[in-house]
């Protein structure tokens, strides 16, 4: 009995220490999520068996842990913990996670759970290589680990040119574009993504991506690299290099070269690649003057002047008795020579244009002798044997009688003839066209002819004549040119200048000084010897022959439309009133004839309307067509350009050489020895 007894008590002992046990007990009603991002609330249900004690919670992670809740509980069933994780609060506390529980020395842990900052970003550009000038569009999503959607901004950035652009983040989209600077340099950029959260100033969550964009070279300028003056005779290089949009060099693409000279010549055309040289030989008796290159690659074209400077230089030729002296320059051969013949020096002048040559015959007592010829730059020598009675030089044709006379004075006789047959033309035009002479009879000229303006030119006759017995006689100067069908005239190569008055309906109608400065401009065309025609906005000064008495009126018309162009430019900067103008300059075929001072004229095809179009391109300056830019070869600087299919060219300076002067002196001194009647070669 005493045995059962004891049974029970040691039962109910254990009933009341088990249900002491278990009544002594809290755990979380709700577990964490599984994911929380910085700023998220971290909300549990702290749950108890009624029991009283202390109750703690702390956060633990892998850097630490934080005490987040520490209680007496009262009996409670239910109690509600909430955990904001912000910077703050967590002090970057990250990674794996739990909550653990402390109640009367009793510790349990909740599920683990990831903290972090972290954002997922995904990114996409239109394109991975471009120009400069094209906008490269971006589109992006971003999207916590907690897989909410980014509310925040989105920074894009450009270290090597320092570009920066911020795009908002909404609901986790985000879009924008970059537009590189126009110069920016090619090659490869990391482009910096850098997206994020913030509260309250402060960053919560963000993530930072690197992508990589290509820059394209895009062809932006072409340079042509060549000295700025050059010697005959010598070799220079030519290279035309092909550059970027940050003018760094782009080499291998193909490349179009051509050389002209100063008479617009293809001198040389080549294709090859940029940035390689390629030789130009300038001969010995190139042109001097201002040459012209053109270059052009990936539908970029320029152009460059140098200057081909002066070339006085013969080479000579020694061969058995007879010396040649060719004139291999590009001015005529101006100069003093030495020749020596054994232990005899003579000094020749010589003055050979371009092209031509002297053939001089050497004579000395019959022996072997050191033949040395030598002008200062160029010398030349050689062992002869030679005959003869004295040590002679002279040309072959001076012993040949009659042949040697003529050929002594061969440009003078060229010069003779050729004024002799001029007097008769012209005695025989004036007989065939029956043009009379008007003589003075102390009257004036009757009103129908004073009518048509123009100047009364009196002159002393070098006749007198019996019948009215006056020694004066009256011509009638007019400054028109008329257009009309000419039958009894001459074709003649004429210079024509055209002006084109573009607002000449404006300046008809208004008032101001306009006129005058107009007026006063093409007073130019007649006080140079010109004749002038008008026809509405269009006012054509022509330059004939027939008027002129010279065949080469090329620079005077030239020097007239420039003064033009000065006058009006200067009108222009000083009055409200503009004279919008083109000025063409060009040389076309006419039929011309000469009426009591005016001029009619013919046009040959369509040759006055072809300057008419030059001078509607041009534009408050002058341009040269391409006839008269040929004939004046050096005595202008221009420059080549297309306007509509027509090539034109533009003046840059004008060379006044004093050519005429030049030759007159230069025949006079080559044909002095005519005056001295001495042998030319011969001391």
């Amino acid at each position: 009995m005493d045995k059962k007894r004891g049974v029970v008590i040691t039962l109910i002992v254990m009933t009341l220490f088990l249900i002491s046990f278990v009544s002594a007990d809290i755990f979380l009603i709700n577990q964490p999520n599984e994911v929380y991002n910085y700023g998220d609330t971290l909300e549990v249900l702290l749950g108890s068996d009624g029991s009283e004690g202390w109750t703690s919670i702390d956060l633990v992670c892998s850097q630490g842990f934080k005490t987040l809740y520490f209680q007496y509980l009262y009996g409670e069933t239910e109690v509600p913990i909430t955990f904001p994780l912000t910077s703050a609060f967590l002090n970057n506390l990250t990674g794996e996670c739990y909550l653990s529980m402390n109640f009367e020395d009793q510790i349990k842990k909740s599920s683990t759970f990831l903290i972090t900052n972290k954002i997922n970003v995904d990114i996409k550009f239109n394109r991975e290589d471009f120009f400069t000038n094209e906008n490269v569009t971006f589109t992006g999503s971003a999207s916590k680990a907690n897989k909410q959607p980014v509310n925040g901004a989105a920074k894009i950035s450009i270290g090597q040119i320092g570009l920066e652009s911020i795009v908002p983040v909404e609901s986790g989209k985000f879009s924008g574009y970059i537009l590189f600077p126009e110069s920016a340099k090619a090659g490869d950029y990391n482009i910096d993504v850098f997206v994020y959260e913030s509260k309250n100033g402060e960053v919560t969550n963000f993530d930072n991506k690197t992508f990589s964009l290509t820059v394209l070279q895009m062809p932006s300028s072409l340079e042509i690299q060549s000295p700025d003056n050059a010697d005959p005779g010598s070799e220079i290089d030519i290279s035309a290099v092909l550059y970027d949009q940050a003018h760094d060099p782009m080499d291998g693409f193909s490349t179009a070269i051509n050389v002209f000279d100063v008479n617009n010549q293809n001198i040389k055309s080549v294709l090859s690649k940029a940035g390689e040289s390629t030789k130009l030989i300038i001969l010995t008796n190139a042109p001097q003057g201002y040459w012209n290159i053109t270059a052009e690659s990936e539908k970029i074209k320029t152009n460059k002047v140098f200057y081909v400077r002066e070339n006085k230089e013969a080479e000579f030729e020694i061969s058995n008795n007879t010396l040649i002296i060719r004139n291999i320059g590009n001015v005529p051969y101006d100069r003093l020579i030495q020749i020596s013949i054994g232990n005899t020096t003579e000094i020749q002048h010589l003055n050979l244009s371009t092209g031509s040559s002297l053939l001089l015959e050497l004579s000395a007592p019959d022996g072997v002798y050191d033949v040395e010829v030598n002008d200062g730059d160029v010398k030349s020598n050689a062992r002869v044997s030679l005959t003869g009675n004295a040590i002679d030089i002279r040309s072959p044709y001076e012993n040949s009688g009659v042949l040697g006379a003529i050929n002594k004075g061969l440009f003078a006789w060229i010069f003779v003839f050729m004024i002799l047959g001029l007097f008769i033309f012209i005695t025989i035009r004036k007989i065939a066209h029956k043009k009379a002479v008007l003589f003075f009879d102390g009257s004036l000229p009757d009103k129908k002819n004073s009518e048509k303006g123009g100047i009364i030119k009196l002159s002393t006759s070098s006749q007198s004549s019996e019948s009215n017995g006056s020694k004066h006689r009256i011509e009638h100067i007019s400054s028109e040119a008329l257009p009309s069908l000419v039958l009894d005239g001459e074709k003649q190569d004429s210079s024509v200048v055209s002006l084109k008055i573009k607002n000449y309906e404006q300046i008809r109608n208004s008032k101001s000084n306009a006129h005058s400065a107009i007026e006063e401009a093409i007073g130019e065309i007649s006080n140079n010897h010109g004749r002038i025609y008008r026809k509405d906005d269009s006012i054509v000064g022509i330059f004939a022959p027939v008027i002129t008495k010279r065949f080469d009126n090329e620079l005077s018309a030239v020097k007239v439309a420039k003064k033009i162009s000065e006058l009006l430019n200067e009108h222009n900067k000083r009055y409200t009133q503009k004279v919008d103008f083109g000025i063409g300059v060009n040389n076309c075929n006419i039929i011309a004839s000469k009426d009591k001072g005016r001029l009619l004229f013919t046009p040959v095809n369509n040759s006055i309307s072809g300057v008419r179009t030059i001078a509607e391109l041009a534009n408050n300056d002058l341009l040269l067509g391409e006839a008269i830019h040929r004939k004046l070869g050096a005595k202008v600087k221009t420059s080549p350009h297309s306007h509509k299919g027509v090539k034109t060219f533009s003046v840059l300076d004008v060379i006044d050489r004093k050519s005429d002067d030049a030759f007159i002196k230069g025949f006079l001194d080559r044909n002095k020895e005519y005056k001295d009647d001495r042998p030319r070669y011969k001391q």
